[in-house]
Parts: C-alpha cells; structure tokens; sequence
C-alpha cells in the first residue's frame, strides 16, 4: 500500500490565466476589472466589464471588507469584480483602483 502525503490529500491551488480574467480553482471564482456605470440604492452598482471585446453590463455589491471600512465607489471608478461561475449577472467588488 502507497503512503499517502498531505500534499496528495489538500489539492494545489491553479491560477487559470486569460486574457481578461483570472479563475482560482480554489474557490471557483472568475475575477474582472470594470468601469461603474451607475450607482444604484443598497450599495449596488452597475459595472461595465470588457471580456474578450464584448462589453457586459453587470450589477455589483460591496464586499463586507469594503462596507466595514467605509471605501466609497462613485461613477467611473475602476473596480475589480469576482464572479461565480453559477451567476453571470451579479458580482462582488473586492477592490477599487486608485487612479481612474
């Protein structure tokens, strides 16, 4: 019988790489950059994502690190989004760039 190794039990972490996004196999989470569009009521937001030149219009919600520390997001930020594979419509914004 194989001795079995911790690391033949706890799976690596891959990073998938394309173009525009970033999926951590990990957590099943795909990651894009985006513009805020508009800002709408309960600190959601519709944000612009550009996947492969076609843009997508999503709705995003703060993350709870971004609530607890009160960042602000206004019109024309550029903000990272994660998204699940399971909903294609809806995010969570996990950063806010500095610059615009």
């Amino acid at each position: 019988m194989k001795e079995r190794r911790y690391s033949d039990i706890i799976p690596e972490i891959h990073l998938h790489r394309k173009k525009d996004c970033i999926m951590i196999d990990s957590k099943k989470v795909y990651e894009f950059e985006g513009v805020v569009k508009e800002c709408l009521p309960n600190t959601q937001f519709v944000i612009e994502i550009d996947v492969n030149g076609a843009k997508h219009n999503v709705i995003g919600y703060l993350s709870g690190k971004m609530r607890m520390h009160f960042i602000r997001i206004l019109e024309g930020d550029k903000v990272k989004i994660e998204m699940t594979p399971y909903d294609k419509e809806k995010g969570r914004i996990t950063f806010r760039s500095m610059n615009k």
